[in-house]
């Protein structure tokens, strides 16, 4: 019998950096496990420095390194979509929306997406991108 070897979180870093080689900077595939990658929304968009990172859990965060978001929105902590403003973790989904078996790859171009829309978000005041509601701790 074959296992599903999609779990493995090697794997998994392998996959974005094999299928996203333009935008890699730099990855580990020691502990802590991560990618990061230089993503520009839009032609007209700054660049900005993301990092996928796997836990020994096989968790998933998704974090925009630079610019320093919490720094960047000192005047206004509600940052739509995100966990954590303080550490730069965004928001791309629910975490029972995706499974440790899943192609981890695919957050790349949500990743994109999430900028485009923060973007769209600091110049209107408007949150376009859609997405799921949820009660924010006051201590971020």
């Amino acid at each position: 019998m074959i296992k599903n070897k999609g779990n493995n979180p090697s794997l998994q870093i392998f996959r974005i950096v094999s299928k996203f080689p333009d935008l890699v900077e730099s990855h580990s595939f020691k502990q802590p496990l991560f990618v990061n990658l230089r993503i520009k929304p839009t032609e007209q968009s700054r660049t900005y420095l993301a990092q996928i990172k796997l836990t020994g859990s096989k968790k998933l965060d998704v974090l925009v390194l630079k610019p320093n978001l919490a720094k960047e929105n000192k005047e206004n902590k509600n940052v739509p979509h995100m966990y954590s403003l303080k550490d730069g973790r965004i928001c791309l989904y629910l975490p029972k929306e995706i499974d440790s078996s899943d192609d981890y790859s695919v957050v790349v171009p949500w990743i994109s997406e999430w900028l485009y829309y923060y973007e769209v978000w600091k110049i209107t005041g408007k949150w376009c991108g859609g997405g799921h509601s949820f009660k924010r701790r006051t201590n971020e």
